[in-house]
């Protein structure tokens, strides 16, 4: 079995098990979990996943994908850095499928679209909660998209 400590929380894996078991009185702390997210690590209630696993409590894919329009001008600097800094989203360890999308139908005024999927609840919640994450939206996102619409899939049946 390996054990790491952190404080007084314990981190466990037996011997070619899938996952970790997550013990202790104070649980994982903000620091713990940006060190565990980027070692590659998603937590899902007191069961630590390597991100690149799907956990047996949940097998559901969850596809993210977000359609926006920017405040810049089309094919202005301003909007390519944008979307240069929304390809850094890769970087966080939970992130596969990303792509970034021109939208081309008539039937709606947004302009771009990301597209990116998780291996199931747990791998988004380590996305959402990432530091990377939540500087993109507070400093980019809030600050330059115009309107946009995020709709969450999972596969069906």
């Amino acid at each position: 079995m390996t054990r790491i400590w952190m404080g007084d929380t314990m981190i466990s894996r037996a011997k070619d098990a899938g996952c970790f078991n997550v013990t202790g009185n104070s649980g994982l702390d903000d620091r713990m979990a940006v060190w565990l997210s980027h070692s590659g690590f998603a937590l899902a209630g007191a069961m630590l996943y390597r991100a690149d696993r799907t956990p047996t409590k949940d097998r559901s894919m969850i596809r993210h994908t977000v359609v926006f329009s920017l405040k810049h001008a089309v094919g202005s600097p301003e909007e390519a850095d944008f979307l240069a800094a929304a390809r850094e989203l890769t970087t966080i360890p939970t992130v596969t499928e990303f792509q970034a999308l021109r939208q081309v139908s008539t039937t709606n005024a947004y302009t771009f679209g990301l597209s990116m999927e998780f291996a199931d609840q747990a791998a988004y919640d380590v996305y959402n909660r990432h530091p990377d994450h939540v500087a993109f939206v507070r400093n980019r996102w809030l600050r330059e998209v115009d309107t946009f619409m995020e709709i969450d899939y999972v596969p069906l049946g």
